[in-house]
């Protein structure tokens, strides 16, 4: 912080506390502190800018729980057979398996000299299968296409039209 405050501070006054403080947040975020986890920083960074323990816990509530803006990710309170809550879906990392990729059990997978494979956690409800595609769909339908193909499109569009309306 010295190094930036001689090379920008011409007034020779002492710095703002505010500019202390976001500059202390910004080492936080950049994780310049040596903070092991992203958790870590994060905390780190509250912390630093004044933020209570109960202020950041009921923040990280609130955005698990998935309160404001679009989440990518779908929170599972429990897995069966699992131990521990709070099982996160990250929609933005699915991905294609095959079946033969899949094993019934971890110990079917071992048994079969795959220790490391994929194996089958759990069975979800309709309901919470359903919810989770939807949120999925939600969350890609905010990308959009390239413009190219919305300009095809339009234009396909027009044509069809045109092609009904004149019985062509």
């Amino acid at each position: 912080m010295e190094s930036i405050d001689k090379a920008v501070n011409r007034t020779g006054k002492a710095l703002d506390a505010k500019l202390v403080t976001n500059l202390n947040a910004l080492q936080c975020a950049l994780g310049v502190g040596g903070h092991v986890t992203p958790l870590a920083q994060w905390r780190a960074l509250r912390t630093t800018i004044g933020d209570s323990d109960e202020k950041q816990r009921a923040d990280l509530t609130s955005a698990l729980a998935g309160g404001g803006g679009f989440a990518d990710f779908f929170l599972l309170p429990e897995l069966p057979g699992a131990s521990g809550f709070g099982y996160v879906a990250l929609l933005r990392f699915i991905q294609t398996v095959h079946s033969h990729e899949v094993f019934a059990s971890e110990v079917d997978a071992r048994v079969q000299g795959h220790p490391d494979a994929l194996h089958r956690v759990g069975c979800l409800t309709d309901g919470i299968r359903f919810a989770v595609t939807q949120k999925l769909a939600f969350l890609f339908s905010r990308i959009g296409l390239p413009t190219h193909f919305e300009d095809a499109t339009k234009s396909a569009a027009a044509l069809a039209a045109e092609s009904l309306f004149t019985g062509a």
